[in-house]
């Protein structure tokens, strides 16, 4: 069985329901939960200093109710559907549309939703068709304008608005001419990168970044298995927690899914190759692959832990002939791995490197620091006080001009 939740958000009269009823009518087991089934008695919803419900609002939603419908659903989709008088087929996939005006700005209902659909209408489009339709109770006399319009644009700013605060694991410093510095190190690229995508970064976890130490024994390799156990159980209890790892890091994603090191050598230092997909879910841009140690297909598809937890989306075949895996991600979890740098195709120039510049190999750079930082706008998790967050970021901390002890521009040191 396999099961997809489908949201349908935007504005009031956008055609929500239109469209929601006409994918519940193709889509088999499919059933729909809307959210204008759940508002609160009018004598609980609180009036502004013009008399206006404040109906347009989250606190106005019994929201723990319609968690629970959803987590019903999700716990036993061919009941569900029976308890709605709808009898299952033998399709395997079973399908949830959400619908309402404010899916998106309740996070825990928007971390469980797999795709997203945003409907708009233009203001006077919005306007018509609300005054057409009777409410209960009725809008009053500006109601829209006063209340519903401003409403929907707050809401819409907050749902957009969202600062994802991407952790970063600190690598243990081992190049001799890096230790004078710090014990600990983030490279700069890695930074600009996240921030390309929206986020804002915090020295600490979960993008597991390229490295050259133990996976098993390093003190790196002991934290990242500590918050990955964390990450594990947290989205296994439906709590939105991604992690991405690249290069090294995506190693290490396989070692602590399967156990145990599997990896074997390929000659792939320092080449720029195009993604070879498995699948539909990626464009096949040049990219660059600095790593000597790669996991080989024939090595991955044999195992059987590594196979039920990850796709593979691409391989590459190495100078010796070697497939390997290029790129993976999770089938339930929403961890990702990259054997490749896509942070160098926009933020690292070293002449002596193949790092790909083109307008492609940046465009497919721009395209996963957007994607990955999106997945770290679902996460529930934040910091409560403001001045602690502010003196967790990686602002905090001065970069080191690097250029000539290494391959990066700019690093920082811990």
């Amino acid at each position: 069985m396999k099961t997809i939740i489908v949201g349908v958000g935007g504005i009031t009269n956008g055609g929500k329901s239109t469209l929601s009823q006409s994918l519940r009518q193709q889509i088999p087991n499919s059933c729909i939960i809307a959210q204008d089934s759940y508002f609160k008695e009018e004598s609980v919803v609180p009036e502004d200093s013009r008399g206006f419900k404040q109906y347009d609002t989250l606190d106005a939603l019994h929201m723990d109710a319609m968690m629970s419908d959803v987590e019903s659903w999700r716990r036993d989709p061919e009941w569900f559907l029976r308890q709605r008088g709808l009898e299952p087929t033998r399709d395997p996939l079973f399908v949830l549309i959400v619908e309402g005006f404010l899916i998106f700005n309740h996070r825990p209902l928007n971390a469980l939703i797999d795709k997203r659909y945003f409907m708009e209408v233009p203001y006077d489009v919005c306007k018509r068709r609300r005054s057409s339709r009777v409410y209960s109770p009725p809008d009053p006399p500006g109601y829209f304008d006063g209340h519903v319009w401003p409403m929907y644009l707050k809401n819409r700013r907050e749902m957009e608005d969202v600062e994802p605060r991407i952790g970063v694991l600190t690598q243990m410093v081992s190049d001799e001419a890096l230790k004078p510095f710090g014990k600990t190190y983030i490279p700069a690229s890695y930074v600009k990168y996240v921030e390309s995508g929206g986020g804002r970064v915090m020295p600490i976890s979960l993008l597991f970044i390229g490295g050259a130490v133990d996976l098993e024994t390093s003190d790196y390799a002991r934290v990242a298995k500590l918050f990955y156990s964390l990450a594990l159980k947290a989205n296994d209890a439906g709590d939105f927690f991604p992690i991405w790892g690249t290069c090294m890091g995506m190693q290490l994603l396989t070692v602590l899914v399967a156990g145990k090191n599997l990896l074997s050598s390929a000659t792939a230092m320092n080449l720029a190759l195009p993604l070879e997909l498995t699948s539909g879910e990626m464009d096949a841009k040049y990219v660059c692959v600095p790593a000597s140690a790669q996991h080989h297909h024939k090595t991955f598809v044999g195992n059987q832990q590594l196979q039920r937890f990850f796709s593979i989306l691409s391989t590459n075949v190495a100078e010796d002939g070697a497939r390997f895996v290029s790129t993976l991600e999770g089938r339930k979890h929403p961890f990702y791995g990259v054997q490749w740098h896509p942070e160098v195709n926009r933020f690292q120039w070293d002449r002596n490197m193949s790092f790909p510049h083109s307008r492609h190999a940046v465009q497919l750079s721009s395209l996963l620091a957007e994607f990955f930082t999106n997945e770290g706008r679902k996460s529930l998790h934040r910091f409560e006080d403001p001045e602690e967050e502010a003196s967790s970021l990686i602002y905090n901390y001065a970069p080191v001009y690097a250029v000539n002890i290494s391959a990066y521009e700019q690093i920082y040191f811990f």
